[in-house]
């Protein structure tokens, strides 16, 4: 779009500017002249005849595709119509130009036909092309080149449109808001992840500590023979051997005093150690939370479920709130996650796809005999089926939990993945644990593969 000003011909300005690095043929920039873009020497769809069309892919009888042709040849189309009146010619759009005989010609030829009548009839058919539940084309015709995939009718190409760019730009949203999301997790795990690394260290450094009290030791048994030296030669009567052991020593210090800085030395390093051993745990407690979070991200579809990630980490500190925008959200006013439900044989089944949604289905809804799930040691969901009857649970609806389970994890593409149940009774929330944090025992391990196909046809069929 390009805004000019008609007395002058001048250029005002544009949404996008063309400098001569982008462009040899024309600058599109405030202040320059306005230049119309180059001449395409395409034919309209109703001035192209048989005849040209033949004629102008003998003339180009090069390594091209029909499709490229065609583009090339006939204004006002663009790659996706090209490819679809080949195809509907009957003719592999990826044939080369060289191969096109009389028939395919004039296959090709009623197509073109076609899509002038449509055109001149305003005989139009709106369709969206949707994979899954994500739109990917639109045309004012069936597309046959998408057959087996859902396609979808709207009254007016005006609402089709603005329908396909509503969800492409929530889309693009989505994609926006989980990155951000993802780069805040990723710059919170590589910080404790060099945390952890010194921590360990200095957890290694203890077999240096344990030298030290050797070292006091050894010299506290030996100073009726030492003297003030830089170094102490003695026998080291922790050794089998008693082999005679150097010990390096301050010179201005007596034997005595040396053998008290060794102890001292090794008190500070115990001490050290113990803080860092403790230290260590919390770390990696928080690199296992936050690999829970960046495991719910991944399994995220919507912009609400985001929207409860970031409320996570925001209440976690791990994000600054936005005080206007949430001014009326505090703690008590955050909406109610809400879990995802399946009915499986006569059972529902709950899915929780976040550590608040998992905290909310394991300590609010479900009830103490009902069977709560987990994947085994691995971040994923947590999974409760519903049983106030107190009924015995089928194989079945046992199995298709626990494959939603590995469904719902960072194991969804493994086989044999270990998935742990037990009643919801014995699932308990230590005090001060982290969100979507439990414990649990009397449990026993299914062994499940989770069948996509078989899984993805429930999630379908769901309120989700």
């Amino acid at each position: 779009m390009i805004l000019i000003n008609p007395k002058t011909n001048l250029i005002i300005d544009s949404i996008k500017r063309l400098g001569s690095s982008t462009s040899q043929y024309r600058q599109v920039l405030p202040g320059l002249t306005y230049l119309s873009p180059p001449p395409q020497k395409k034919i309209s769809p109703q001035e192209l005849t048989e005849e040209k069309l033949i004629q102008f892919f003998l003339e180009n009888n090069s390594e091209k595709s029909i499709s490229q042709g065609l583009l090339e040849l006939v204004t006002g189309i663009g790659p996706q119509t090209s490819k679809e009146l080949v195809i509907r010619a009957g003719i592999n759009p990826d044939t080369g130009i060289e191969f096109l005989g009389q028939y395919e010609y004039s296959k090709l030829w009623q197509q073109i036909t076609w899509l002038n009548n449509l055109i001149i009839n305003n005989d139009y058919q709106p369709t969206l092309v949707k994979n899954k539940e994500n739109p990917i084309a639109f045309a004012p015709f069936f597309l046959e080149q998408f057959t087996g995939l859902n396609q979808i009718s709207f009254p007016t190409m005006s609402e089709l449109v603005e329908f396909f760019i509503g969800k492409k730009e929530e889309s693009n949203l989505f994609k926006q808001k989980s990155l951000a999301l993802e780069k805040v997790i990723d710059r919170e795990l590589e910080r404790c992840q060099k945390k952890l690394v010194l921590q360990l260290n200095k957890i290694a450094e203890g077999k240096q500590g344990e030298k030290y009290k050797i070292w006091g030791e050894l010299l506290t048994a030996n100073l009726y023979q030492l003297k003030q030296s830089n170094k102490a030669i003695v026998p080291n009567f922790y050794s089998e051997n008693q082999e005679l052991i150097e010990i390096p020593m301050d010179e201005n210090l007596t034997p005595n005093e040396n053998a008290q800085n060794y102890f001292k030395k090794y008190n500070k390093t115990k001490i050290g150690v113990e803080k860092a051993k403790e230290q260590s745990k919390f770390t990696q407690e928080e690199i296992t939370y936050l690999e829970t979070i960046k495991s719910s991200l991944e399994r995220a579809e919507s912009l609400s479920e985001l929207q409860e990630i970031r409320w996570e980490l925001e209440e976690a500190g791990y994000i600054k709130s936005k005080p206007e925008k949430n001014k009326s959200r505090d703690k008590n006013s955050t909406p109610t996650p809400s879990p995802h439900s399946f009915y499986i044989n006569g059972f529902k089944v709950l899915v929780g796809k976040n550590n608040k949604q998992n905290d909310y289905l394991t300590l609010k809804i479900a009830k103490n005999n009902d069977l709560w799930l987990h994947v085994k040691d691995i971040p994923g969901s947590h999974v409760v089926i519903k049983n106030p009857e107190n009924k015995d649970i089928p194989e079945k609806v046992l199995k298709t939990a626990a494959m939603l389970a590995a469904y719902f994890s960072k194991g969804r593409f493994s086989s044999q993945v270990p998935v742990d149940y037990t009643l919801k009774k014995n699932v308990r929330k230590p005090k001060g644990a982290k969100p979507g944090m439990v414990i649990y025992d009397n449990q026993k391990t299914l062994f499940v593969t989770c069948e996509e196909k078989y899984i993805e046809e429930i999630i379908q069929g769901s309120d989700l």
